[in-house]
């Protein structure tokens, strides 16, 4: 078995164990997920040279799962990702991290996408 085989496994355990469902969301058409949770920071620099960071939170998905209207589709800037804990409903924007593009594939099979978010609201 190829090391990258036994990455994207251990990726799919860790969301059956530590998985939360969130509702990946684009114009009218969604799908529920299982994701596990990850951060990244983005460090922005201001016209007069200091810097400021951004936290950013991070979805690990399996890339079959994101089918929208019976289509398989990557994550693009301006999708939403709701997740509901303790009776608060929490929504991310997914967006382009500094200079790389919204999201990266997590292991060498490309079987889990990492989806760069940022908080826009919470009811």
């Amino acid at each position: 078995m190829a090391i990258s085989d036994l990455i994207s496994g251990a990726l799919a355990t860790l969301r059956g164990v530590a998985g939360v469902t969130v509702t990946y969301t684009r114009g009218i058409h969604s799908v529920d997920l299982t994701a596990t949770l990850g951060a990244s920071r983005i460090e922005m620099t201001s016209g007069d040279g200091s810097f400021t960071v951004v936290p950013a939170r991070d979805y690990m998905v399996a890339v079959e799962a994101l089918i929208l209207n019976s289509v398989a589709v990557t994550p693009a800037p301006g999708d939403t990702i709701e997740e509901e804990c303790e009776g608060k409903t929490y929504v991310y924007r997914v967006m382009d991290l500094g200079s790389e593009q919204c999201y990266q594939f997590s292991d060498f099979g490309r079987t889990q996408f990492r989806i760069h978010t940022k908080q826009i609201s919470v009811t």
